[in-house]
């Protein structure tokens, strides 16, 4: 309490609001928290105050990976989209127990969400991700590891030696000192998590980054590469990073891609020429056709269905084929898009 948003933005607060989830969650769930490592969803089962529902599709208001907590229920209720991907489910499991755990701490709830403002969402969330991760993967395998630094290679030896997903190594190696970006892409280009704990910062997943595809281009030939500089890493904002090192590694058709500064106090600029994916219809735009970047959310606004990430918050997916509505559909109170009535 008494932080500031840029002290709980900084991985030092995460780690240790992390570590509170952690020693909560023995406390209330002691028989959860003791196989929670081992069997995240049966853990789920061990915790009576939650009511576990899974789903074929993400439920409305879900985050990214699919899940949702609603604590305004009695009992609380944890909604799952279930994944192909195994891992993927134990890592969501976890990372809604962390937004129970927080629904519940009055100190969370009254005395520091209220003055994080409109960063209280973002940064909830970087905490039970880390809560989530730090239980899936043990310490010994982090310092085996990542222990002499963080790199892709490292990365890769903890999804191929733990029951943790490729993005859960992602953010666990976040917490390691010094500060970087690390991302999991498709070997297109197309960024799945990006997420930072200083400098670079995260630029998000909408924002094309020419600089992480020329770097997976060369590392065909090798299965690595390391880029020095270039493009750098571009933000939806019009600037870019250019003083940065990215290494890449191509793993089971994935990208992990770890950059980190080398001159973080000088930044490039930028054209507003590249392309970036509306998070509220999906529609792939050029910012240069933008209307012009939310006042909020600082997202070029979709020159299709005038959305950002302030409305994908608030996204409507329609019953019958369960694809966002473009904003205009939804603020007319539609649930069915109209090809599809």
């Amino acid at each position: 309490m008494g932080r500031s948003v840029a002290e709980w933005t900084g991985q030092g607060l995460v780690a240790l609001a992390s570590r509170h989830l952690r020693e909560e969650f023995a406390r209330l769930y002691p028989d959860a928290a003791e196989i929670a490592s081992a069997d995240a969803i049966q853990a789920l089962a061990l915790i009576p105050d939650v009511v576990v529902e899974w789903a074929s599709t993400p439920p409305r208001g879900s985050c990214e990976l699919g899940g949702v907590y609603d604590g305004d229920v009695e009992p609380a209720r944890i909604t799952i989209r279930e994944s192909r991907n195994y891992k993927r489910n134990l890592f969501t499991a976890l990372h809604e127990v962390g937004h129970h755990i927080f629904w519940n701490d009055e100190a969370w709830q009254f005395q520091v969400l209220p003055e994080l403002g409109d960063k209280a969402r973002l940064i909830e969330e970087k905490i039970v991700n880390d809560f989530a991760a730090s239980i899936l993967v043990p310490e010994d395998a982090v310092a085996l590891h990542l222990g002499e630094g963080v790199s892709p290679e490292g990365i890769q030896a903890l999804i191929q030696g733990t029951q943790a997903s490729a993005t859960t190594c992602c953010i666990r190696a976040l917490n390691q000192p010094g500060q970087r970006l690390v991302i999991l892409a498709s070997e297109d280009g197309k960024i799945w998590y990006a997420d930072s704990n200083g400098t670079p910062y995260n630029p998000g997943r909408r924002v094309a980054q020419p600089a992480l595809i020329s770097a997976i281009e060369r590392a065909r030939e090798s299965g690595k590469y390391r880029l020095m500089g270039g493009e750098g890493i571009r933000y939806s904002k019009g600037w870019a990073d250019t003083d940065v090192c990215l290494d890449v590694l191509l793993h089971d058709g994935l990208v992990i891609a770890v950059a980190t500064s080398t001159r973080p106090s000088l930044r490039g600029s930028a054209s507003t020429g590249w392309h970036e994916v509306c998070e509220a219809c999906g529609a792939e735009f050029a910012a240069s056709a933008s209307s012009g970047q939310c006042t909020t959310c600082g997202d070029w606004k979709c020159s299709d269905c005038r959305g950002c990430q302030c409305t994908a918050s608030k996204a409507v997916y329609c019953r019958r084929c369960f694809l966002v509505l473009p904003t205009t559909e939804a603020s007319k109170g539609m649930t069915v898009h109209e090809e599809c009535d």
